[in-house]
């Protein structure tokens, strides 16, 4: 039987699960998150309206809107009024209905981390950079001549920012993880 797993993704990953083009399809991660054919729905921080900041998640009604993070500060208006949002929730608060993005897993399988592809690492979510070389993220416009954008390879890209999700060393240890090839079904 096929499960709903839950699963923690940052701000800059939910945006790369959602970009037209060449968004994130698979994850690396040091534990097994499940089968084929289970679904991963994406846990991203998140914040309803004030009143209900003092609610536990699993009391926050399921008519509640919900601003996601990953979304920015942009705050949409409901019937003319700017909603007025409260607190942020971390990830791992965020209830089964608030998820935007079903995510069936496709392929799981295990590799030492360092032995991921170019191809592999654009799965993962890396892009060609405007000016050049590869990245996980645009940066701003206006942001220029920083060494955190453009590296020479999506693989190299791809170890950056492992190591910035995991710790200084976390790509030196080479450990085995599962890779987590999935699709987007919402």
């Amino acid at each position: 039987m096929p499960k709903d797993i839950g699963t923690l993704f940052k701000p800059d990953m939910v945006r790369a699960l959602l970009r037209e083009v060449n968004p994130k399809r698979q994850t690396r991660r040091l534990h097994q998150l499940g089968q084929v054919g289970d679904v991963l729905w994406c846990r991203e921080a998140w914040r309803t309206h004030e009143v209900y900041d003092n609610f536990p998640p699993r009391s926050v009604p399921v008519e509640a809107h919900v601003l996601y993070e990953a979304d920015g500060t942009a705050r949409p208006a409901i019937n003319g009024d700017m909603v007025p949002y409260g607190k942020l929730r971390p990830s791992m608060f965020m209830c089964r209905w608030m998820s935007r993005l079903d995510l069936p897993l496709v392929e799981v399988r295990q590799e030492p981390l360092q032995a991921i592809s170019d191809e592999d690492a654009i799965k993962e979510g890396i892009l060609p950079h405007r000016k050049g070389g590869w990245h996980w993220e645009e940066p701003p416009e206006g942001i220029e001549g920083s060494n955190h954008f453009g590296f020479k390879t999506p693989r190299d890209a791809f170890l950056v920012l492992w190591e910035c999700i995991n710790g200084v060393e976390s790509r030196n240890a080479n450990p085995t993880v599962f890779v987590h090839t999935f699709e987007r079904t919402k």
